[in-house]
């Protein structure tokens, strides 16, 4: 990002926290929005299937992991702990949804079918750019 405001490079992907300075004050254009929907700060902003790109998704998430052997109710008390903090909107609306993050608590099991979903996609994306079989 800093190259881009520097004009060393022509483009970026970056987040939301890392660029919302920048846009603010004009060195940094936003063409798109890696999401399923214009985002509430930046709706001036395309999505990237409104901007022609319709097959790309950053997909971008955050996860929390612990060894396999953590035992079952300790995994338990965590994803607790997690969805509690996730849903005090003194976290989500000072902190997490001004920078741009949507709050998608998962299970544990909900988690690997999207760890295993986002897997099959990149590696869809670098087979189509030859870099993959």
């Amino acid at each position: 990002m800093l190259a881009t405001v520097a004009g060393e490079v022509n483009l970026t992907l970056c987040g939301v926290a890392s660029a919302r300075e920048h846009l603010a004050a004009g060195t940094l254009r936003g063409l798109a929005v890696g999401r399923g929907a214009r985002l509430p700060m930046l709706p001036e902003l395309p999505t990237l299937a409104e901007a022609g790109y319709p097959d790309i998704d950053p997909r971008t998430w955050f996860g929390i992991f612990a060894p396999a052997a953590t035992p079952a109710d300790t995994l338990s008390r965590i994803h607790r702990d997690i969805a509690v903090a996730m849903a005090d909107p003194a976290i989500v609306d000072r902190h997490l949804t001004p920078n741009g993050y949507t709050v998608h608590v998962a299970t544990p099991e909900a988690s690997r079918g999207i760890i295993a979903q986002d897997l099959e996609y990149k590696r869809g994306l670098l087979t189509r750019a030859g870099l993959a079989r």
